[in-house]
């Protein structure tokens, strides 16, 4: 039991010592309905250009 206590003890110690996790989201808001004669233009922000996430949603916004 002594042995039990003391491996739960040393395993929370250790959890205790985890870094924070530290994440960044980027947000894509989707557009109203595209009627005839409309059209759009989808432009990075510049940290974003050439990302796979900007490159995957101007992929679906363009059909393609």
């Amino acid at each position: 039991m002594k042995r039990v206590i003391a491996c739960l003890s040393l395993l929370l110690l250790l959890t205790a010592c985890q870094p924070t996790l530290k994440a960044e989201v980027t947000r894509f808001y989707g557009l109203p309905p595209i009627t005839s004669g409309q059209s759009f233009s989808v432009l990075p922000d510049k940290s974003q250009e050439g990302s796979l996430e900007f490159q995957h949603y101007a992929a679906l916004l363009s059909g393609g």
